[in-house]
């Protein structure tokens, strides 16, 4: 593997890391954020009640606070010097992931298990994590797809 390619994906983790310390703040946010008062009136069984809380927190508390950081950075690396790649998009994730479940509990002498013994509709911010970070490698490979297009065109 090319060189460069490691130290973007060195970069993207290390990116994913310093992410991952200003994310714990904002989550402190929009975690604030209750959903309105009918939005789950509708919702009379137990499992429609937790897919609903699931993408409540998945879209709003977990995507703006966690989801549009991650995009956003991403898409800023991934225009400037980055190479769009997969492997780097797994970096950033693995160094995000990395900060929020290991360093920070371990900064804070808490059990790093805490993290892994949750119901299955508390997972919403690892989703965010991953469709924002597809959608930033996405968006950049087209970005990178028109721009190689526009200089290959013969100019008239």
């Amino acid at each position: 593997m090319p060189k460069t390619l490691r130290r973007h994906s060195l970069f993207c983790g290390l990116l994913g890391v310093a992410v991952g310390l200003v994310v714990v703040h904002t989550l402190a946010y929009t975690a604030a954020f209750s959903a309105p008062r009918g939005i789950f009136l509708g919702l009379r069984s137990r499992a429609a009640f937790e897919i609903g809380l699931f993408l409540w927190d998945a879209l709003v508390v977990y995507g703006l606070g966690a989801g549009v950081i991650t995009f956003g950075a991403l898409l800023a690396a991934y225009c400037s010097f980055v190479v769009p790649t997969a492997r780097s998009a797994l970096f950033y994730l693995a160094g995000i992931v990395l900060t929020i479940y290991v360093l920070i509990p371990l900064s804070e002498h808490m059990p790093v298990s805490l993290a892994l013994s949750r119901q299955w509709w508390a997972y919403g911010l690892e989703l965010s994590l991953v469709v924002s970070a597809f959608l930033a490698l996405v968006v950049a490979r087209a970005i990178s797809a028109t721009r190689r297009r526009a200089e290959e065109r013969p100019e008239n």
